[in-house]
């Protein structure tokens, strides 16, 4: 999967998911494990959401959609 990474820092990753459930699908991963998001210090949490607010704004732009669903699906302890 590491070809589909198109926005990447020294704290996060953004990739296209293999298995989309909607059109733009993407997963946004903190390269920290953490187990659960209420961990993250209130900075980190911050950057987080900061990457997730550029990377659906470049989806509403480039797929020309209307709304974008953000879904936070931790099955493996792992917040991604």
């Amino acid at each position: 999967m590491k070809g589909a990474i198109f926005y990447e820092n020294d704290k996060i990753y953004t990739t296209i998911t293999s298995y989309p459930i909607a059109e733009g699908h993407v997963i946004v991963v903190l390269k920290n494990k953490i187990e659960d998001l209420h961990l993250p210090s209130r900075k980190e949490y911050e950057h987080l959401m900061d990457v997730v607010e550029v990377v659906r704004n470049s989806i509403l732009r480039t797929l020309n959609i209307k709304k974008v669903c953000l879904i936070y699906m931790d099955k493996i302890k792992h917040v991604y």
